[in-house]
C-alpha cells in the first residue's frame, strides 16, 4: 500500500513544487551505539512528514538480552527525543532482514520542523550489532503549516 502510495505520488507535493518523495538514507555502520547518549544522524532543513522508516543490519547483536533500536526526533535544545515510530526496532533479529514501519504513527511524531534532529538510541551496550542502515522516506511539507499531508481525493 505504502509503495503504491509513494508510485502515484512520484513528482507531487503539497506546495506544487514537483520535489516528490525524498529520501534521506542514514548509515549507521560508522555509529557507536550508545543506549545513554543519542546518535544525531540528520538535521531537518526544511518541514518533513515521515512516511516510512527502514532498518536492516548486516550483523546482529547476540551479546545483549534485547536490543530494541529507536529512531527519535529532538526539538530545541532538549537531549531527550521522541520516537518517530510505534515500535522500536529488533536488534537480535537475525542478520540482512529488513525490518518496516509505515503505519501507527502519530501527527506529532510524523512530522519533522525546520532544524529538528533525527538520533538514533540503542537500549542496550553493542557489542556485535553492526552495518545497520536506516533509511526515512520524506515527504516534504510546505512551512506555512503543520498540517500532516493528505492524499487528493
Amino acid at each position: 500500500m505504502v509503495a503504491e502510495y509513494l508510485r502515484s505520488r512520484a513528482g507531487k507535493n503539497r506546495d506544487g513544487a514537483g520535489h516528490g518523495v525524498q529520501k534521506v538514507r542514514i548509515n549507521l555502520g560508522i555509529v557507536q551505539f550508545d543506549a545513554a547518549n543519542p546518535n544525531y544522524m540528520f538535521i531537518a532543513d526544511r518541514k518533513y512528514q515521515v512516511l516510512q522508516i527502514d532498518y536492516i543490519h548486516k550483523f546482529q547483536e547476540v551479546t545483549a538480552g534485547s536490543m530494541d533500536i529507536t529512531v527519535e526526533r529532538f526539538t530545541g535544545t532538549s537531549g531527550t527525543g521522541t520516537a518517530i515510530h510505534p515500535t522500536a526496532f529488533d536488534g537480535l533479529l537475525g542478520d540482512n532482514v529488513l525490518q518496516s514501519r509505515v503505519s501507527g504513527f502519530t501527527a506529532a511524531q510524523v512530522v519533522l520542523n525546520d532544524g529538528d534532529r533525527v538520533g538514533i538510541e540503542a537500549e542496550a551496550a553493542v557489542t556485535e550489532l553492526d552495518d545497520a542502515v536506516i533509511t526515512l522516506h520524506l515527504l516534504p511539507l510546505p512551512s506555512a503549516t503543520s498540517t500532516v499531508w493528505q492524499d487528493d481525493v
